[in-house]
């Protein structure tokens, strides 16, 4: 019985090392870019000790757009030319994300994030902004709002995190030792295209092999997938400091949202004294990327008055 159980633990023990090894090599083999290299617009400034990558077009206002988790400043990619014709359009690649630096210091706490956006909108000399937030990029959103009004003029929220988020198997899964590191290293442009058809568009019909390939591009450069890793414990959990945003904010949601329910929306819209609501039929978790026609001129309003 002893022998059995040992041969066990071995197995387990070289199965855990196997795991291991292939992930860090598919990883280094992968990463092997700076975010310099691999940028095909925009421009870098450095924002506190972040060298930071950002997309800046237009006059106007200041109009900051956040993305979301394991995601980049791709996601405004059919945004940014409208809406930078009415506005000063600031597209930003967070720290740890797209072809800004991915430090692995620890660093990626609520605190960290509202801290590097206040230092990445000093850097670029945007005193007060309107704030566009998409999923984990609108908690970060309303963390700053909520701890320095004074930069922030509107808030513009879609799908967004703020209060304590479902429990998924995927989440569960990156919070294994060992386990979330093999699920980045196995991921490719047909993971990104997969999971954008099946968990975040209503249309799968609109995943093209281009869309996917602008998710997954980021993940070539250095440090990406510890990066990513440095948030699988962390959540915006703001349940009880939302009632207390004082901007003028406006909430957009997908109806068939599979990640974060459309019954959020509602909860924030009572919780916001000060806000206005607007459901998306026909759409999944990326409103700006699935219906981009219809938040640009939701924003372009909202914004503009």
């Amino acid at each position: 019985m002893k022998r059995i159980i040992l041969a066990g633990l071995l197995t387990f023990c070289l199965i855990t090392v196997s795991f291991f090894l292939w992930s860090s090599h598919r990883v280094n083999s992968r990463e092997r870019y700076t975010g310099q290299q691999l940028a095909r617009d925009g421009e870098f400034i450095r924002a506190g000790y972040i060298n930071t990558h950002y997309i800046r077009k237009g006059n106007g206002k200041p109009l900051v757009l956040i993305h979301g988790i394991f995601s980049s400043s791709f996601a405004w990619h059919k945004n940014i030319d409208e809406l930078s014709q009415h506005f000063d359009v600031i597209d930003v690649d967070l720290k740890g994300y797209g072809y800004s630096d991915k430090p692995a210091d620890g660093r990626y706490s609520r605190e960290d994030f509202r801290q590097f956006v206040l230092d990445f909108m000093d850097a670029i000399k945007v005193d007060r902004a309107i704030l566009v937030g998409h999923s984990w990029g609108g908690g970060i959103a309303v963390d700053l709002a909520l701890h320095h009004p004074g930069r922030v003029e509107k808030l513009i929220l879609i799908d967004s995190t703020g209060y304590p988020p479902k429990s998924s198997l995927i989440a569960w899964l990156l919070k294994l030792p060992g386990i979330g590191r093999f699920l980045l290293a196995a991921s490719d442009r047909k993971t990104f295209e997969n999971i954008l058809k099946e968990k975040v568009f209503f249309n799968p019909g609109l995943v093209t092999k281009e869309e996917a390939e602008g998710w997954m591009r980021p993940y070539y450069v250095r440090g990406a997938a510890q990066a990513a890793l440095e948030l699988r414990n962390y959540h915006f959990d703001m349940a009880e400091e939302i009632r207390n945003i004082s901007q003028p904010t406006l909430i957009i949601w997908g109806k068939e949202d599979k990640a974060l329910p459309a019954e959020m929306a509602e909860r924030f819209r009572r919780d916001i004294k000060n806000s206005v609501l607007q459901i998306i039929p026909n759409c999944g978790h990326n409103p700006q990327e699935e219906k981009p026609e219809e938040i640009n001129g939701l924003i372009k309003w909202f914004a503009g008055n």
